[in-house]
Parts: structure tokens; C-alpha cells; sequence
């Protein structure tokens, strides 16, 4: 497998069915280039800025407007999915390598449950640091919370 990285994206947040995310990587190559539609309908683009667009089922990647390269994009949960089906069979079939954070939460739902599991580490080390008479299930709790976020990291 390539060492080059893939086109990249990354959730931000979600909202009932409406996920927001952003396309964090373009490889070079790609720019300015439309490439063919892919099996379950989404079409990759990539010319002036990041951007999905429902009525033509087309995902515009980073491209040569370079001020806008950073704008959030907005689709279903569905279309995300899609979205995402569609550029990790890209990445593979190019042989580009994947982002690890993406290859291992590439659903919402996954995503989600990570954001809550750091949440509630922040919060388990936010209490330890404030209040040194914490309980031992909070501590044991912490520990989960590591363990889990461990095991997806790797």
C-alpha cells in the first residue's frame, strides 16, 4: 500500500439526520479532475472548493480556491454514508493510504459513540483534577474510558 495519503474526510458534528463534516485532505493529483460516478451513485469533483451537492449527488473536494478550502459540507446520514463508501473505495482501489482516525470510525454512529467516550473522560479527569475525594467507580470508569479509546487508536 502507497504511503500517499487519500482524500480524507472528517466529522464534525451530527445532528439527528444532518451531518456536517469536512474534506481535510485532496491529493494533488485530483484537483480539477471529476472522477467517474461511483457505484452507489456519488460523484467525486474537485474544482474550486469543498462542498456536497444533494441534487447531483456530487462531493466537491478541496480544489484551487484555496480561501474556502476549509468550508464545512452538509448532508443526510444517508449521503454521508455514501459519501464515505464512495472515497474509501476510491482510496483502495488507488492504493492510497488511509487517514487511521478515518479507517477506524468512518460511520456517524461510530464517531458518535467516540465523541461521548471522550466527553466523559474529559469530564472523569476535569472531577479528578478538582476534587480529590472521587469514588472508585470513577476511577474504574476513567480506566474504561482509556482502555476503549486505546483499542480504536489502534
Amino acid at each position: 500500500m502507497s504511503k500517499e495519503r487519500g482524500i480524507e474526510i472528517e466529522l464534525v458534528s451530527e445532528e439527528a439526520d444532518i451531518v456536517n463534516f469536512k474534506v481535510a485532505y485532496t491529493p494533488k493529483e485530483l484537483i480539477g479532475k471529476s472522477l467517474p460516478r461511483h457505484v452507489n451513485g456519488i460523484r467525486i469533483n474537485s474544482s474550486n472548493y469543498p462542498e456536497y451537492k444533494t441534487v447531483s449527488d456530487t462531493l466537491y473536494l478541496r480544489g484551487d480556491s484555496e480561501s474556502r478550502n476549509n468550508e464545512m459540507c452538509e448532508a443526510s446520514r444517508k449521503n454521508y454514508n455514501r459519501i464515505i463508501d464512495a472515497v474509501n473505495e476510491f482510496n483502495k482501489a488507488k492504493g492510497y493510504q488511509v487517514n487511521k482516525k478515518e479507517r477506524e470510525a468512518t460511520k456517524p454512529e461510530d464517531q458518535r459513540v467516540i465523541r461521548e467516550v471522550k466527553e466523559r473522560l474529559d469530564y472523569l479527569n476535569a472531577k479528578i483534577k478538582k476534587d480529590s475525594a472521587i469514588t472508585k467507580e470513577d476511577r474504574a470508569e476513567k480506566r474504561i474510558c482509556e482502555a476503549m479509546l486505546k483499542a480504536v487508536k489502534k
